[in-house]
């Protein structure tokens, strides 16, 4: 009976201890304040440039994310990948850096490019401080296809380039749309669902037009 005793009572203090343990250990968990996997993504899409023609070597500018006077993603991220018959190139414009896509062919193809990194640590300090730049302050955007009016989405206007010897291949050609999308997220952590900080661009620019050219920016936030 002693023995048996003994042994009940045995089983009872491990019982405790390992419930102490993971109790503890979910605490931890639980309560790791920067335990969440911020995301960051940048989409690039242009069409209509299967409608059109021009030379080996044309490059097509977009904005750059920079968050907190800081750039998103390194030159590395973004120099030399392969989108298609695209490259990405880092240019200095007058406006300052940028994001270009060279062409290896003069058969232009429809651009599709995505940049994507995540980190063990969010900061959730600066995601309201994520833009794409340049900011254009003195410029409109004539040529804005989608816009919301929802009172949380604040607009600014930036810049894309088109060169000038991108010439639509027939009258039938069709206009060459920028769709972008910059998400920065605040991921999800323990008793924490972070934020999604939105950019997006959609621009539809008439056939001819080329060179800089004003876009609308549009800010909002997700939770």
């Amino acid at each position: 009976m002693a023995e048996n005793n003994r042994l009940t009572y045995i089983v009872a203090i491990a019982g405790i201890l390992l419930f102490v343990v993971m109790s503890v250990a979910f605490l931890h968990f639980w309560i790791q304040p920067n335990s969440a996997t911020s995301i960051d993504a940048y989409t690039i899409s242009v069409k209509g440039l299967d409608d059109h023609r021009g030379l080996i070597g044309d490059v097509i500018i977009v904005p750059l994310p920079v968050r907190n006077g800081k750039e998103v993603f390194s030159d590395k991220d973004l120099q030399y990948q392969k989108f298609g018959n695209w490259t990405s190139v880092l240019v200095m414009t007058k406006d300052g850096k940028m994001l270009g896509f060279q062409t290896n062919t003069g058969d232009l193809s429809d651009l599709q490019a995505r940049f994507y990194k995540s980190s063990g640590e969010a900061d959730f300090s600066t995601l309201e401080d994520t833009t794409l730049l340049p900011v254009i302050n003195d410029s409109v955007a004539l040529y804005t296809s989608r816009v919301s009016n929802s009172g949380n989405v604040k607009n600014y206007t930036t810049k894309v380039y088109i060169p000038d010897t991108i010439r639509p291949d027939s009258p039938e050609a069709k206009s060459i749309t920028f769709d972008m999308e910059f998400l920065s997220t605040e991921g999800i952590s323990p008793g924490k669902t972070g934020r999604n900080y939105h950019i997006d661009i959609h621009e539809a620019i008439p056939v001819n037009i080329s060179g800089p050219v004003s876009v609308n920016a549009q800010t909002w936030i997700s939770e």
